[in-house]
């Protein structure tokens, strides 16, 4: 089989096996114009194998979930605290994911679920 491109283009591959070997394990390794008839023949001629093909290895299963649950009660001047500092967190948050301000109404709208959920978390504890 003749090289059909390249630095020896129309050589014999037998013959640049001879003169070049690095040129032919480059063109197996790193070429990506060699098709599947050029790389089985280059792997013919030089006596390498086909390369191995490795699966990846299984995920591990996640974690089993776990509730978390307060056991205390907040008193009311914790919750307070507690509460204005989510405010004043939001407030900031808000500033960078508002439609107006250049982030988009989606995460927008998670924001405003995520300080729901949290306003909530605290006023039942």
């Amino acid at each position: 089989m003749r090289m059909p491109w390249g630095k020896y283009e129309g050589q014999e591959l037998s013959d640049i096996a001879e003169s070049d070997n690095g040129y032919l394990l480059w063109v197996l390794e790193k070429a990506d114009r060699a098709g599947p008839v050029l790389k089985s023949e280059i792997r013919r001629i030089l006596g390498v194998g086909e390369p191995k093909t490795c699966s990846p290895p299984p995920t591990p299963p996640p974690p089993p979930r776990v509730e978390y649950r307060t056991v205390y009660k907040l008193t009311a001047e914790q919750k307070q605290t507690i509460s204005s500092g989510v405010t004043r967190l939001f407030r900031m948050a808000s500033k960078h994911c508002h439609p107006d301000r250049g982030g988009t109404n989606e995460d927008f709208q998670k924001l405003n679920g995520l300080y729901e959920i949290l306003l909530k978390e605290i006023e039942s504890n």
